[in-house]
């Protein structure tokens, strides 16, 4: 579990410093149109990032700051829930990785798995919430 500790500091030095840089910012712009399309602010972006960046807990502290200051409500963090509850994040894989020794025989179908899982669940997010 320890080994896991310098992915999870690097990843969230990572979305820190993708955020000061304006990266952010501009992928929140770039998925704006997308974004609206399933009835999402552009503050969902940074979530959303975060999580694949940095994983679920560093998404939860993003997205529970964003809600306490208005930019994002509680429907919008329930069709986030849809695309961002799952493992499928780097640091999700790290932890796999570094606790699962056969993990690289099955990457390929693991990772397509997650994806139908995610396109399913997001799917029902959308039309529940």
């Amino acid at each position: 579990m320890l080994q896991m500790l310098p992915m999870l500091l690097l990843a969230i030095f990572t979305v820190n410093l993708l955020e000061q840089l304006g990266v952010i910012a501009l992928i929140s712009a770039s998925l704006a149109p997308l974004l609206s399309l399933i009835n999402l602010s552009e503050a969902a972006a940074l979530p959303l990032v975060t999580k694949y960046i940095a994983g679920g807990t560093a998404y939860m502290g993003v997205t529970l700051d964003l809600v306490q200051q208005g930019q994002l409500t509680v429907a919008e963090l329930n069709r986030l829930a849809g695309l961002a509850t799952n493992p499928l994040d780097l640091l999700g894989v790290a932890l796999f990785s570094a606790v699962t020794p056969g993990l690289k025989d099955v990457m390929k179908a693991a990772i397509f798995g997650a994806l139908v899982g995610i396109i399913v669940r997001s799917v029902l997010h959308l039309l529940i919430y």
